[in-house]
């Protein structure tokens, strides 16, 4: 098989003439049968690689992902080829509509869905039932302990592996320390099969770095607003706070010629869904998003991505700015730091990590508890189930509360440093690679002069740019003057 010319087959299936880095490599190892982790940066096209080997190799693609929104993009992408071998096992299904998917399982040559569906007897029992040739685990650092996006029910994979009879393995991620490619490969236990590691740079060369420091909220979003009328594109700003993403999206619909939508876990699955859609449409300017949006959206001329809130660690900051420039055009990546960012983080963590009392209660009325539903529970429900202790699930919470606040203390550290963000980036995920810092890479404080030496000013004439700065100036006035 791995005489196949894979350029040609690039050519017929997808129309592209090359391969971008990792790509081919990684294709390779899987189509010689061996199970393979791919850490490739965000941008250069992670799901091709089992969408093509998936198309060269006998039987059907599995690839479990965490998000919807990932699900439905990748589906959309491929049914919009035309042929409709595709298909999204999630909640957006009806009753009927799952039930005919599982029914006709054997038409579809790739099935995308959740690990939580992996929970439910009968889609195993469907899955069962065909030749899964390909067991594809997407965003592979959701199964890392150490990692800061950890999803417990990724930790069940193994064992739905060895039920659908041992297919290969591809665990794909664009953000993994060494200790989390290590701990990826141990939880899918690989080291007892033959494996290979095809790793890449996280460095996203085309997208500028920077920061703007403010002392206050009403200095956050006057320089939001006036940074929006001036970026050139679409983008994405991304918040930390649900009811912030709200205020600031129709803040922006109100104030500017934008159109701006929020879109965030409050949302129903159609909401998001549509928003979604008419994002990738080009009937959305700007996005005002929460983590939920973070991963896997392939929208390749995306200019911008804000951070409205400080990043909680290097991992969502590098995955969530990387959604950024994926045409490979020069593209623009703003981190508003604020000092109350690091306290709105801190709640956060402390409302996902339960603390010793909470665990302790909830192991003991665990028949009254479980089923809540709440981030904390699902996750208590995963170790109860295993039998684990009370004193064993405190130690692990205890060191995840430890490793959050150590992911929380380096982004700080970044934000704070004066050295060059690029190399920052690269040595927190253990690369000795040297940047070149030139006038395109980043830069510490953020300057107006910036967007026009990258090529991201918008072109406006000098008429409307008075308008807008009297216009931007009154607004600020009226929304946020201090009482």
């Amino acid at each position: 098989m791995t005489t196949i010319n894979l350029k040609e087959k690039l050519s017929e299936y997808f129309g592209f003439e090359s391969f971008m880095s990792g790509q081919e490599e990684t294709i390779k190892t899987v189509l010689s049968g061996h199970d393979t982790l791919s850490v490739l940066p965000t941008g250069t096209g992670k799901s091709l690689c089992y969408q093509l080997a998936g198309y060269l190799m006998n039987g059907t693609t599995l690839i479990v992902s965490p998000l919807l929104s990932l699900i439905q993009d990748q589906v959309s992408q491929f049914n919009f080829r035309g042929n409709g071998v595709a298909i999204g096992l999630t909640s957006l299904l009806s009753y009927s509509e799952k039930k005919y998917v599982l029914k006709n399982i054997k038409a579809y040559k790739f099935i995308y869905l959740s690990p939580e569906m992996l929970s439910q007897v009968e889609v195993i029992s469907a899955l069962k039932s065909i030749n899964v040739s390909l067991f594809v685990v997407d965003e592979a650092h959701c199964i890392s302990t150490w990692g800061p996006d950890f999803r417990p029910d990724y930790l069940n994979l193994n064992n739905v592996i060895a039920e659908l009879g041992e297919p290969l393995i591809l665990a794909l991620t664009a953000t993994a320390t060494p200790r989390i490619q290590d701990d990826i490969v141990a939880q899918l236990k690989m080291p007892n099969r033959s494996f290979n590691k095809i790793i890449r740079s996280v460095n996203r060369e085309n997208i500028f770095l920077s920061t703007i420091k403010v002392n206050d909220e009403f200095e956050k979003n006057e320089q939001l607003l006036g940074l929006l009328n001036k970026l050139d594109g679409v983008g994405i700003i991304y918040f930390s706070s649900k009811k912030k993403a709200n205020e600031i999206s129709e803040l922006i619909n109100q104030y500017t010629k934008l159109k701006s939508e929020p879109y965030h876990a409050d949302l129903t699955d159609t909401a998001r869904y549509i928003v979604q859609q008419q994002f990738m449409m080009n009937q959305i300017d700007v996005i005002c998003a929460t983590s939920a949006f973070g991963m896997g959206i392939n929208k390749k001329d995306i200019r911008y991505v804000i951070h409205y809130h400080m990043p909680a660690n290097f991992e969502s900051y590098v995955q969530e700015f990387g959604r950024a420039g994926r045409d490979g055009q020069q593209s623009i990546a703003i981190v508003f730091s604020q000092v109350n960012d690091l306290f709105l983080q801190r709640r956060l963590i402390d409302l996902t990590i339960p603390d010793a009392d909470f665990i302790k209660l909830y192991f003991k009325k665990h028949a009254e508890l479980v089923g809540l539903g709440e981030e904390k529970g699902k996750l208590l429900d995963y170790y109860y189930e295993k039998h684990d202790t009370v004193d064993q699930v405190q130690a692990l919470f205890r060191q995840r509360k430890i490793e959050k606040e150590i992911g929380l203390q380096s982004m700080m550290a970044f934000i704070d440093s004066n050295q060059c963000r690029k190399q920052e980036i690269l040595r927190h995920f253990g690369e000795s690679k040297v940047v070149q810092h030139d006038k395109s890479c980043c830069s510490v404080v953020f300057t107006e002069k910036t967007l026009e030496v990258i090529g991201l000013k918008k072109r406006i004439n000098v008429t409307d740019e008075k308008r807008l700065i009297q216009s931007s100036e009154t607004i600020m006035t009226k929304l946020f003057q201090k009482s």
